[in-house]
């Protein structure tokens, strides 16, 4: 507008674009022809032939055809991405031409029958309105997860890990039961030396265990007591 009401030469809007231009647009310019730096028109279409080639709009024209979302991704980020490819690969298009064809696209990117009925159904007239109903629809989906309880990600968990308790363990609580009479006697201060039945640390015993009782290694620690007592029983006869 500015060049009309001034009524520029195509030497003076050439020199105005040269000073405006920088880094590879400025290379572009100062690689061509001296006389041709002077022709406006010539430095126009240099300067489309390097950054908008006419090939590059079927390229991302091609793009968009095989667009699917990518694990991870998020819808908002899939309508951002599937926005620029289409006003690169549709740069003369109607705005509104422009909102059909993202529509058409950011639906059958989400790769999933039910969100892409989703969409469908709610009629977007825009790729705004479509994002919308996507997110709408992911929303009501993590809701009705966590209603049935369902966690997104599953550990494996190694069968030997799992804590004993006392209930899989029919001896385990009357062994616990007797340590923890044990306590009360005269021989409760030698029985907090010893090592835990349980964790094998001092301090406390295994009816006090901070740990999850391991029934197995009690039961073998309870035995190898009693035998001590019966031995002991026999060399004071």
């Amino acid at each position: 507008m500015v060049s009309r009401v001034g009524k520029w030469s195509p030497q003076v809007k050439s020199e105005q674009l040269f000073s405006l231009l920088r880094g590879p647009a400025l290379a572009v310019v100062t690689d061509m022809p001296e006389l041709d730096q002077d022709d406006f028109d010539k430095v126009m279409l240099a300067l489309q032939e390097r950054f908008d080639p006419p090939h590059q709009q079927d390229q991302y024209r091609d793009l968009l055809t095989c667009r699917i979302r990518n694990p991870g991704e998020s819808v908002t980020d899939l309508a951002a991405d599937i926005r620029r490819m289409v006003k690169l690969g549709y740069p003369k298009a109607d705005l509104a031409a422009r909102e059909d064809r993202a529509v058409d696209v950011f639906r059958d990117a989400l790769n999933d029958e039910a969100h892409e009925w989703a969409v469908r159904q709610s009629n977007p007239q825009t790729l705004q309105e479509a994002l919308a109903a996507a997110l709408k629809y992911e929303s009501h989906k993590q809701k009705r997860l966590r209603k049935r309880g369902v966690v997104s990600q599953v550990m494996a968990v190694n069968v030997s890990e799992v804590p004993v308790t006392v209930a899989k363990s029919p001896d385990l609580s009357s062994i616990l039961e007797r340590i923890e009479k044990l306590e009360t006697n005269s021989d409760r201060q030698k029985l907090f030396k010893n090592p835990c039945w349980n964790c094998d640390e001092v301090g406390h015993n295994a009816k006090t265990c901070p740990r999850p009782k391991n029934a197995a290694k009690i039961n073998q620690k309870f035995k190898e007591y009693n035998d001590r007592s019966k031995n002991l029983k026999k060399l004071s006869h």
